[in-house]
């Protein structure tokens, strides 16, 4: 319970955190893990080490007055996930809702261009805190590290595309889902893959 109410405000903390909400929203997929597929949806914000906003669900992009653009980025997600009706490699059946994950993640962004190119593409890597809410299974977390390969963004049309890698050093296994009897091991390090799409709408 306590892991629950941890998450959850984590979360909501990273949906408040900013003076003023926007329904601009983040679509996070999932490929595959050792248990579910999932599907997520969030909200994110991304300022450049100067305190100028880039691009944020939150607010619509400024320029701090005198303060320069810079290449380097601090940025920050909160994500629902859910599971999808697709079947684990390991075989296992799931069924769309049989398993929850809210994800808090904090990453440092580099841009490869500048803040006026019409496609501004970036890398960044940060951590992944994750917890996991199910019926059939104790709510349990996970700590990863999360990668984005390459990210693009396209400013006019609001819209970006991103690759994404979550390397877990104590990965997934069955029992965790309430599959068998609950296990208490050292597991194998998971690399998950999955994109991202997101769309940011202007304040009204």
């Amino acid at each position: 319970m306590s892991r629950r109410f941890i998450a959850i405000a984590v979360f909501a903390g990273l949906l408040f955190a900013a003076p003023r909400a926007t329904e601009a929203s983040m679509l996070d997929f999932i490929w595959e893990l050792s248990g579910p597929q999932l599907i997520g949806l969030g909200v994110s914000c991304r300022w450049d080490f100067n305190k100028n906003v880039d691009v944020c669900d939150f607010a619509p992009s400024t320029q701090r007055d005198g303060a320069a653009r810079s290449r380097l980025f601090f940025s920050t997600s909160g994500t629902v996930f859910v599971s999808t009706s697709k079947n684990s490699p390991s075989k296992v059946d799931y069924n769309w809702g049989d398993v929850y994950m809210l994800a808090a993640e904090p990453s440092i962004a580099l841009s490869l261009t500048d803040q006026q190119s019409r496609v501004r593409v970036y890398h960044s890597v940060g951590v992944s805190y994750d917890v996991l809410l199910g019926k059939r299974f104790d709510t349990f977390d996970k700590f990863g590290v999360k990668i984005t390969p390459v990210e693009v963004y396209i400013p006019a049309k609001h819209l970006s595309l991103a690759a994404t890698i979550r390397i877990y050093p104590n990965g997934f296994t069955n029992d965790e889902f309430g599959i068998g009897n609950r296990r208490d091991f050292d597991r194998p390090a998971e690399a998950v893959y999955g994109f991202t799409v997101g769309y940011w709408f202007k304040n009204r």
